[in-house]
């Protein structure tokens, strides 16, 4: 595995499963029921707090190759990482966050870490994934300079600990849209991502969720499959789940979905975050799709 520049891993897309979908348990224990059904491969996000959670967190690592992925470890006091908030408090709590993730990812030897876009608001954390009702919206072109610098500030942190730095797209559903009357959020339209990842010149790389694209692709009204296709000169790993196109449901998919014959085989790995599926669910479609992409090798 190296890492200069551009992710790259064993020239074959590695597939993770997230804890993320199981929001009521410890990432211990979301861990362990992947680990009883044959998952090995795991990105740990979110989830119930763990008060044992780095005696947990190591054990783990001795029995799984783990990734980490933005809101991990969750804070006892729940807060909203927003790197492009005008407000500086939130601003250093959201730096400081990050800097930690690096950290144990470093600690843990993962290679990358994937971490949020912004917002042009700062919502209140029970608002994510649903309605934002905050009305004050940053200026845009502020926004946008706020989170370049401190996405290289990151890079720069995460560059002196071997970890590659990730930054996923945003995904803006309608309701939120049609409520504001506007793009509320940063890096979900397909341009915008495009100049950000050139703006950065490789500092860091793109962590292209397709639930997300999709959602946004239909709110913003920008071609989805044109779309996917310019963002892979930048892509160095997948999220990767199926929706309806109006909200990101996270539901599991089949050879059938949309983005799976246009997946980049030789991209460092791809997570499957799915929310309706058991981990035997997740680890049967873990293996289809591996062995689909290892026929495209």
């Amino acid at each position: 595995m190296e890492l200069s520049g551009q992710l790259e891993w064993n020239y074959k897309l590695e597939i993770f499963c997230s804890t993320g979908g199981f929001k009521t348990q410890t990432f211990y224990d979301t861990a362990s029921s992947f680990l009883d059904a044959g998952i090995n491969n795991i990105e740990l996000s979110a989830g119930k707090i763990d008060l044992d959670f780095h005696a947990k967190l190591k054990s783990l690592n001795f029995r799984a190759n783990l990734m980490l992925h933005n809101y991990f470890p969750p804070a006892a006091d729940p807060i909203v990482l927003n790197l492009a908030s005008t407000n500086e408090a939130i601003a250093l709590k959201s730096l400081n966050f990050y800097k930690e993730i690096i950290n144990l990812s470093a600690m843990l030897s993962t290679p990358a870490v994937g971490i949020h876009a912004g917002f042009l608001l700062d919502p209140l954390a029970k608002e994510l994934g649903n309605t934002i009702s905050a009305s004050k919206l940053f200026s845009r072109d502020q926004a946008m300079s706020l989170f370049i610098q401190r996405v290289k500030e990151l890079s720069a942190y995460a560059a002196i600990k071997d970890v590659r730095l990730l930054v996923e797209n945003n995904v803006l559903s309608n309701e939120n849209f049609k409520k504001h009357e506007c793009n509320i959020l940063l890096l979900a339209d397909g341009e915008e991502i495009v100049d950000f990842m050139r703006e950065l010149g490789g500092d860091v790389g793109l962590l292209l969720d397709v639930g997300h694209l999709k959602v946004s692709s239909n709110t913003l009204q920008f071609d989805l499959l044109h779309t996917f296709q310019i963002l892979q000169e930048f892509t160095e790993g997948y999220h990767l789940s199926e929706n309806l196109g109006e909200s990101d449901d996270h539901f599991g998919f089949d050879l059938d979905a949309w983005f799976v014959p246009l997946l980049n085989p030789r991209i460092a790995f791809g997570t499957l975050e799915i929310d309706n599926l058991e981990a035997s669910g997740i680890a049967r479609l873990s293996a289809m799709l591996s062995n689909y992409l290892q026929g495209k090798l």
